[in-house]
């Protein structure tokens, strides 16, 4: 289901890239790099809401490490995006970059509010964000 190709070095390895740049095959990540890979891009992400301000382009920069452990998945990394709001003291517009470090476990049996599922042996990284 993930897209693979061979590295530039030519050996043959092949490289797991996510599903639409959030859904990561498990399987292959296991198989094919030991269960751990890095990933990072910039990808947007539909329905990005903030309680007092708005990502204007919705676009979240991302470098996630992922460790398929037994069954369960441990991801850990930064997520960068751009906010814009208007201060509540002078109303002018106020707008900044946040950074945010994330360190969440995926499992098939996920608990609420606790850890995220994995289905069919995939993760979907955008709820995550």
């Amino acid at each position: 289901m993930s897209d693979a190709s061979p590295d530039a070095a030519g050996s043959g390895s092949r490289r797991v890239t996510p599903i639409n740049g959030w859904v990561v095959d498990l399987n292959r990540l296991r198989r094919d790099h030991r269960g751990h890979q890095t990933f990072g891009a910039t990808e947007v992400v539909d329905d990005l809401e903030l309680p007092s301000a708005e990502v204007p382009d919705q676009l979240v920069t991302h470098r996630l490490d992922v460790d398929a452990t037994g069954s369960d998945a441990i991801v850990t990394g930064t997520l960068t995006y751009r906010w814009r709001t208007t201060c509540r003291r002078c109303l002018e517009p106020v707008e900044g970059t946040a950074t945010l470090d994330v360190q969440e476990i995926f499992q098939p049996e996920a608990v609420e509010g606790e850890t995220w599922p994995i289905v069919e042996d995939h993760i979907d990284l955008e709820p995550l964000v």
